[in-house]
């Protein structure tokens, strides 16, 4: 009797720490910053850490014009703006992943990422892995400098794309490093 009890609580005891290892693999992984795009892998192009989100508190922070959010999308080039209800303007990234479950695990570091910023985008997952993120700051009804650095940090997050996904985006690059 007592050493079955004795190889449960051993058993436990290793699902524990084999949980634990787990955990700290997915935050290391999430911490990685890679810069290449083989296999399918891309998270960015941010050398350090962008400023972190400051809270919006009553009126202090105020949205950004069209033309500012425009200009500021040269440094994000997978981002693109777009118009919302009523003149809304919002901020864009869409993409291929290769299957559910990469979609799935990006869209899992992106919350860690907003939950830990303390802001939140707006996550679409359409054709089990078409995703595409939004973001603009509810409260003021459009973009935010906090929208730009949380687009920054979701665009160092590793992600795996589909290979047609993957080939626009090297062609994408080539274009830019010609011009």
């Amino acid at each position: 009797m007592m050493y079955g009890y004795l190889h449960e609580v051993c058993q436990q005891q290793h699902l524990d720490r084999t949980h634990r290892l787990k955990r700290s693999l997915i935050h290391l992984e999430v911490k990685q910053q890679c810069t290449n795009t083989s296999g399918g892998y891309n998270t960015g192009r941010m050398a350090e850490a962008p400023a972190k989100c400051v809270p919006c508190e009553g009126g202090a922070i105020e949205a950004m014009t069209g033309e500012a959010v425009q200009s500021a999308l040269s440094a994000l080039p997978w981002w693109t703006l777009e118009s919302g209800a009523g003149d809304r303007l919002s901020i864009v990234r869409a993409f291929q992943a290769k299957n559910f479950v990469e979609a799935m695990a990006f869209l899992n570091r992106v919350a860690q990422v907003a939950e830990a910023e303390g802001h939140h985008p707006d996550i679409h997952l359409t054709s089990y892995r078409e995703v595409k993120i939004e973001l603009y700051t509810h409260s003021v009804g459009g973009v935010t400098e906090d929208d730009l650095i949380l687009a920054r940090r979701i665009d160092t997050l590793p992600v795996v794309y589909s290979k047609s996904q993957r080939q626009a985006l090297e062609e994408l690059e080539q274009s830019r490093a010609q011009s």
